[in-house]
């Protein structure tokens, strides 16, 4: 690969790091809004399309900086940094790919809402963001508390 080719990688992979960073701290303000909502009991389906926004841009830009990441061939992809950064990012991808082609999802037995639904805790409460969709069977995923260690685990229920 030549040295301005590399050059623009990594230009590119910056550039979409600030991107990144620039949409997580808006994004953090839209689940805030969403919390201080819950807690007057005011929320309304633009903070549910607020927090669904900010998660599936959140999901796409973070699939750009891997796949940005993955193709800088100096970047060495056994090091345990960049081994961290792909299980960190763990199954995006196919999570971004439902989510951009729906793909008969509407038709196949799910129990959840049609776009999924997004769940994040601040200090013990836990927060979901999801529609309740008409016709389907009623079954909205969140953090599960671990009773044993006190704590949320990022398994769903």
């Amino acid at each position: 690969m030549a040295d301005d080719q590399l050059l623009q990688l990594v230009v590119l992979l910056k550039r979409q790091y600030v991107l990144t960073e620039h949409l997580i701290k808006k994004g953090l303000a839209e689940l805030h809004d969403f919390e201080n909502a819950v807690s007057e009991n005011v929320q309304s389906v633009e903070h549910v399309l607020d927090v669904l926004n900010f998660a599936f841009a959140l999901i796409d830009n973070l699939v750009k900086y891997q796949k940005i990441a993955r193709s800088i061939p100096k970047l060495n992809q056994k090091s345990s940094e960049f081994r961290a950064l792909i299980h960190s990012l763990g199954e995006l991808t196919e999570i971004r790919n439902q989510h951009q082609h729906i793909n008969r999802h509407a038709l196949i037995k799910f129990t959840g809402p049609l776009l999924g639904a997004v769940s994040w805790v601040v200090d013990s409460t836990n927060y979901i963001a999801s529609f309740n969709d008409i016709g389907r069977e009623r079954s909205v995923p969140g953090m599960v508390f671990d009773i044993e260690k006190n704590s949320f685990t990022l398994e769903f229920c």
